[in-house]
């Protein structure tokens, strides 16, 4: 029986043996991508293929404008005040240790997405905006989606709490209010940053370091 037994595993290996030692064919030169250039040309293409031209921008962001549910605040009502505020209380003060777009970039975001914010202000009144804009970020519709839900909640944050739409301060609301939606799990900052204003968060917490 250990006779039998041995015989089979050195069957076996002997198999694994040839089945290792198999001639593989070389891939033909002619399927072999020689020049890095072609795949860095591949990526680019995909790159422009993703990002949005100007009048799509346009399009999103106004959608963000006219519908009323990206200002929903129901889905903040649901927890309590507290538990809310000390969320954002906690982003807040690692944005002050850290850094507004440090702490962004540390939770995921564009590590430009402040400098993006700043641009966009920096066209105001601008006949091509959009296009501007596209044409020195490449963006694709989820981070234009975010970019402009941002946008419109920094608008009515600063409007409604009397701060400047642009500055270190704006760069804390923003900040502060997109990790919070973040660690929250529901709603969107526009309706999120309606919903701080409203209920006094930016005055006893906020403005006070920013002014």
């Amino acid at each position: 029986m250990k006779k039998l037994i041995f015989g089979g595993f050195f069957l076996a290996s002997i198999g694994i043996v040839l089945m290792g030692c198999k001639k593989v064919t070389p891939q033909a030169k002619s399927e072999v991508n020689t020049n890095p250039s072609i795949e860095n040309n591949q990526n680019q293409r995909l790159q422009v293929n993703t990002a949005l031209s100007g009048a799509q921008l346009l399009i999103i962001h106004n959608e963000i404008i006219i519908n009323p549910a990206y200002k929903n605040q129901d889905d903040y009502d649901q927890f309590p005040e507290d538990e809310i505020f000390q969320v954002a209380d906690n982003n807040l003060q690692f944005v002050e240790d850290l850094g507004s777009q440090n702490y962004l970039t540390s939770n995921g975001y564009r590590e430009d997405f402040l400098e993006m914010v700043h641009y966009w202000y920096s066209l105001e009144g601008s006949l091509t905006r959009y296009q501007d804009f596209a044409n020195l970020y490449q963006i694709d519709e989820n981070e234009a989606n975010l970019f402009f839900q941002t946008i419109e909640m920094n608008n009515s944050f600063s409007q409604q709490a009397g701060l400047a739409a642009v500055g270190p301060c704006a760069d804390a609301v923003i900040s502060t209010v997109l990790t919070t939606v973040g660690a929250i799990g529901v709603g969107g900052p526009v309706g999120l940053g309606i919903w701080l204003v409203s209920k006094g968060w930016s005055t006893y917490q906020l403005i006070k370091n920013c002014k």
